[in-house]
Parts: structure tokens; sequence; C-alpha cells
């Protein structure tokens, strides 16, 4: 069954009575059928759809890159080592958990965190990364079809218990080795 929905990246600005833009900031909109899945999938983790996006907002106007689709899974996995290996580049896709809270990370504390959303910049990073990884497989099944020249977000598969169990295995260190933690 495919879980895919729109979502928009907006644009406030606030013009004062002078005719003086005073701000301007880019936001993303998400569907309302995208909002009752991520909300649910979030309250597993006591957090909510509003701060998720508020804070990832954040992230995308700083690093200014809005990413082509959203892809959440239902589970996490520790398997953020297999992700980073994947890319080409650092901006074909980045990843989340739906656990972590908003505020500073500190893997020298925390540890790796798990993988529980990724951030596709490119279709075509989806892509390639579908020929390596069965995460990456089922969402890129979701995805195929849809559209380069708009947004998606996409509620994917889980992997198969096996296939994240053999991932699994060595994956912190493989991220510390990639990342220099």
């Amino acid at each position: 069954m495919k879980r895919c929905y729109e979502f928009y990246i907006l644009k406030e600005t606030v013009t004062e009575s002078d005719g003086r833009t005073s701000s301007s900031r880019l936001f993303t909109e998400i569907h309302p059928d995208a909002e009752e899945t991520v909300e649910q999938l979030l309250a597993k983790h006591d957090r909510n759809s509003w701060e998720f996006f508020g804070n990832i907002d954040v992230s995308f106007r700083q690093d200014g890159l809005w990413p082509w689709a959203i892809v959440f899974y239902e589970e996490e996995y520790r398997i953020a080592g297999h992700v980073v290996a994947l890319r080409q580049n650092r901006t074909d896709f980045s990843f989340t958990a739906l656990s972590l809270k908003p505020g500073c990370y500190s893997i020298a504390e925390q540890g790796v965190p798990p993988v529980g959303v990724l951030f596709i910049n490119r279709k075509s990073a989806l892509e390639a990364a579908a020929l390596q990884s069965e995460l990456f497989k089922k969402a890129w099944e979701q995805l195929a079809e849809m559209p380069e020249n708009r947004h998606w977000i996409c509620i994917a598969e889980s992997p198969s218990k096996e296939w994240v169990r053999q991932t699994t295995a060595n994956d912190d260190q493989l991220f510390r080795k990639i990342v220099g933690t």
C-alpha cells in the first residue's frame, strides 16, 4: 500500500506598515493525512508533528537545503553507519530519529542515534541507495513514480527483521569511523 503525501515549502513574510520586509522564512506545510500518520508515529516517543517539523525546518533553513522526500519508518533502527556509508555526497540524504528530543545531541555522551526518518534531497540519490539497501528500497518502492519537482512525505514499510539484524552488527563502529567521532 502506497503511503505518500505531498508537502509544501511555504514562505512567510512579515511586511511593516512602511512597506519594508522585516522578516521572511520558509517552512514546511504537510498534508492533513500525512500529519495524522506522523502524529501517531511520534506519539510513541512523546513528540508531535508541530514540534518535529518546527525543528527540522530550522535545520533546513540553516542548510539552505529542503528535501525532495521525508521518509518515515514505523520503527527506529541502529543503522546510522549503514545510512552514512551509502552516501556518495553528504548532501544526498541525512537522517534523524523519531525519539530524539529537540536540542543539542552529543554522540560522545549519548551514543550513535538510531534511524527513524530519512531526508532525501535528490530522487537519484534514493534510487542509487535502493540498489544497495533494503531500507532505501522500501522507500524507493513508494517514491519511484513521484515527480522530482514536488516534495513528498512517505511512510515506508519496515525492512525484514533478518536484514536489520545483519545490518546492525558493528554499525556503531562503522558510523564512528565514517563521521570521525
